[in-house]
């Protein structure tokens, strides 16, 4: 599950993200789409890396433990996406990954970010498509003064709590998970 805050003061979606207005639209979608190898280095464009069909990604975004997640956009929708694929191997993780995807599409609120789409690429892996979350990892913000760490970690608490109502579990809550979104009052 991908969770983010706002920063002063927003709780809703960026005034940017039409995403939000798209979010729970999106269903589980079998196919296999081909994908050249995964070499981009962090932060540079990756062009030559592009789904036939209805994604294009476009640069690398982050890489964890379990997946690699791209910032891509979505040809069908005319919008940006994150495109998340699983490098972790093994069926159990391939499994949890599929299910995070289930989760993500029952969760209905303004800061979980939304998921789109599910499949498979030629060569097995799987991947997830999410709304694209404009903004920093809390582990890239540095010190906060206690006014906004205190809102920020005020959102966190009630997003998790929404989470947690809702019988799911974050198995990976640490700060590269959250993003901050930039907010017009800063």
């Amino acid at each position: 599950v991908a969770i983010r805050v706002g920063s002063k003061g927003a709780t809703g979606p960026p005034a940017h993200s039409g995403a939000m207005a798209a979010r729970g639209m999106g269903g589980y979608h079998a196919r296999r789409m081909a994908i050249k190898p995964l070499t981009a280095p962090t932060g540079e464009a990756v062009s030559d890396l592009t789904v036939p069909g209805r994604y294009e990604l476009r640069s690398l975004g982050g890489r964890g433990g379990q997946g690699t997640v791209f910032r891509a956009w979505d040809r069908d929708q005319e919008r940006e996406v994150a495109f998340k694929i699983l490098t972790a191997t093994g069926e159990r993780q391939a499994l949890l990954f599929r299910q995070e995807f289930f989760a993500l599409q029952h969760l209905q609120h303004p800061n979980v970010v939304g998921v789109f789409d599910l499949g498979e690429l030629d060569d097995g892996r799987p991947f997830l498509v999410m709304e694209w979350a404009e903004g920093v990892d809390l582990a890239e913000v540095g010190r906060l003064d206690l006014d906004r760490f205190y809102h920020l970690f005020t959102l966190l608490a009630q997003t998790l709590a929404f989470v947690h109502s809702r019988h799911i579990i974050h198995r990976d809550i640490k700060a590269a998970n959250v993003r901050v979104l930039p907010s017009s009052d800063d």
